[in-house]
């Protein structure tokens, strides 16, 4: 018996609202700092838009450079390449490509390219070059 809309609603809003209060427990956590740590690598900068696309730390970046970008201290640096659409009002995305580890390796050694993820850079986020 399918479930009726009022349930699955309530369901939803019940996951909702026990996934908001588990977030804000771990940001009180005093273990929770969110500065990058101290990796011998560059701390991270803010993209900056230009007339002719983006630059990291006053260098150019072009589509397809790799970029690593700070989350959190959990999940830290996530690598990916530099993608844009090139519009003036399109903004920086970081994109991931995704693979099938399971999937039988081609000639090079590589699993099944099952696709990319791709995100749109918030205008204060760390980025560093890849």
């Amino acid at each position: 018996m399918k479930p009726s809309a009022p349930l699955v609603d309530l369901d939803l809003r019940l996951k909702r609202a026990d996934g908001l209060r588990r977030a804000k427990e771990l940001a009180q956590r005093p273990d929770r700092d969110e500065e990058p740590p101290v990796d011998g690598r560059a701390p991270g900068a803010a993209l900056v838009r230009t007339a002719t696309g983006w630059t990291l730390e006053d260098a150019p970046l072009s589509i397809g450079d790799p970029i690593e970008v700070y989350t959190n201290r959990s999940n830290g640096w996530v690598r990916g390449r530099f993608e844009w659409g090139g519009l003036p009002d399109d903004p920086g995305m970081i994109a991931v490509n995704v693979w099938d580890p399971a999937g039988a390796r081609d000639e090079d050694g590589l699993p099944p390219w099952v696709g990319s993820l791709e995100a749109a850079l918030p205008p204060r986020a760390r980025v560093r070059r890849g």
